[in-house]
């Protein structure tokens, strides 16, 4: 097994860039059901945040592409579970996916409410927002 970086799956799933074809070329002859690509938790947090910020993807574009990279059998998600419950709640919430993502690790560890001050991710029960005595 391999790991993916972030900046080659980025051209993987934009086709942007000149190494395009090339990194296309690489994961599909590396990456397979028998030995698939390795994609952490930050790679996937930063794959959103490249796509929304960067290629300025929407949310269910992007929901898409992370429910395709989680049936993708030559790519290999850790904790595809809480990937799973964090996609969910990215889908139907107004946080990032990252916030959902932190709120599903810490939920794993029983370690909920996450206390923050991010007001999005406060609207969801695994959030308790802080207040700001403002």
């Amino acid at each position: 097994m391999i790991g993916i970086d972030t900046n080659l799956l980025v051209r993987y799933i934009t086709q942007d860039g000149e190494e395009a074809p090339a990194v296309t070329r690489h994961l599909e002859a590396e990456c397979t059901v028998e030995q698939p690509g390795f994609v952490c938790l930050v790679v996937l947090c930063e794959l959103v945040w490249v796509l929304r910020h960067a290629y300025k993807y929407d949310r269910p574009a992007i929901a898409a592409i992370l429910e395709r990279l989680l049936a993708t059998a030559e790519f290999e998600i850790q904790q595809p579970t809480l990937v799973w419950r964090a996609l969910g709640d990215y889908r139907a919430g107004p946080a990032d996916f990252s916030d959902y993502l932190i709120g599903q690790i810490a939920d794993e560890h029983q370690a909920t409410p996450v206390h923050t001050l991010d007001r999005k991710a406060a609207r969801h029960p695994l959030f308790l927002l802080v207040g700001t005595g403002t």
